[in-house]
């Protein structure tokens, strides 16, 4: 086991080989490696490019403009995502797309944290009377906005849309097993929450059933509306 992490760990930081994958799936696999934690951290240190890189195509395709330092506390959260992935990466599927929908989760709750929208002028803010006066609208107005979407519907495309801005979503989907939270991630834009993948193609990337795809992602859906 030594001999095969020594070999592992000597790779060319920005590629890894199909056979070394294969290797670092099967190890992520078992329940009884001992040095996981070794292993998450090599893959971490070995992924600095691939945040940044998720990290310009999230502001890119979302053509979101920031300043350097807001970028920065940016680049911050999709480290976290980046690592959140790695510590739940079970290797039963391919880690660049399980990995990508937790950045794409982290960046966007980032994006809320570090641009935060203020309702009230400038004169409101400051003024301590006004603010006293005006406790629970003070406390409101000054939140960041999250996003809250309007496509974020059940799998027959009818009205029945869930709102649900993305800290209260994030809480709600921890309930769920992480079998039902890759099934959400693949079949729902962590951005916006649009449908980007029918249930054939998430049973395809999962190796499961389109019709067991299709049950699970109506028990979700109603799961998500009652926590």
């Amino acid at each position: 086991m030594i001999i095969l992490l020594l070999f592992l760990f000597i790779i060319n930081s920005n590629c890894y080989t199909n056979f070394q994958w294969k290797t670092i799936n099967k190890l992520c696999s078992k329940d009884s490696f001992k040095e996981r934690n070794s292993l998450n951290l090599k893959i971490y240190m070995d992924h600095e490019f691939y945040v940044y890189q998720q990290t310009n195509i999230f502001l890119k395709e979302k053509n979101i403009e920031l300043s350097k330092n807001q970028k920065e506390e940016l680049i911050d959260y999709a480290f976290q995502g980046l690592w959140v992935a790695i510590v739940k990466f079970d290797g039963t599927s391919n880690f660049y797309s399980f990995s990508s929908m937790y950045i794409s989760f982290y960046l966007f709750k980032g994006f809320t944290d570090v641009t935060p929208m203020k309702l009230l002028p400038h004169s409101y803010r400051v003024n301590k009377k006004w603010r006293e006066k005006n406790k629970e609208l003070y406390k409101k107005s000054m939140k960041s906005i999250h996003y809250v979407s309007d496509n974020f519907c059940n799998n027959n495309n009818d009205d029945s849309c869930l709102k649900i801005d993305k800290d209260e979503l994030q809480e709600k989907l921890q309930f769920l097993s992480l079998v039902d939270q890759r099934i959400f991630f693949y079949k729902y834009d962590a951005f916006d929450f649009r449908f980007i993948r029918s249930n054939k193609h998430v049973g395809e990337l999962m190796c499961l059933s389109e019709e067991y795809v299709r049950r699970r992602v109506q028990i979700i859906i109603e799961q998500l509306k009652i926590i």
